[in-house]
């Protein structure tokens, strides 16, 4: 049986610092005000490049979703939260210069809030 190029082709890997991995573990560097800042202690992990689909790069990609992105992987496409978030602004995408601004004085009690809404109708 013959082997394909794609199966003999060996799979790039890169060395990523951890601080600039997606999901840096912020929980692993406390410190004693409670802010957890990601601190740089130079260790390294292994990650490879595209060709391999992850989970975590999936979910990545859904939370800096940004209009006419594709998304790929079934826990990222079927996130319940995000696919509301995704279609609302795919509906009004296009749509920001149909907008009007409402503004309602609510400082002053001499003009109450019903009459201005009543004003803008």
């Amino acid at each position: 049986m013959t082997q394909s190029a794609k199966t003999l082709t060996v799979l790039e890997r890169t060395l990523v610092k951890e601080k600039d991995d997606l999901y840096p573990d912020r929980a692993a560097t406390p410190t004693s005000s409670g802010v957890f800042p990601i601190r740089d202690t130079s260790a390294t992990v292994w990650r490879h490049g595209d060709e391999v689909p992850t989970t975590t790069k999936d979910m990545n990609k859904l939370f800096t979703w940004e209009y006419g992105d594709e998304l790929y992987g079934s826990q990222a496409n079927s996130h319940e939260g995000m696919k509301a978030y995704r279609k609302d602004i795919e509906k009004a995408y296009g749509k920001q210069n149909k907008y009007k601004d409402l503004y309602i004085d609510t400082l002053r009690p001499s003009k109450l809030v019903s009459k201005q809404l009543d004003e803008w109708k």
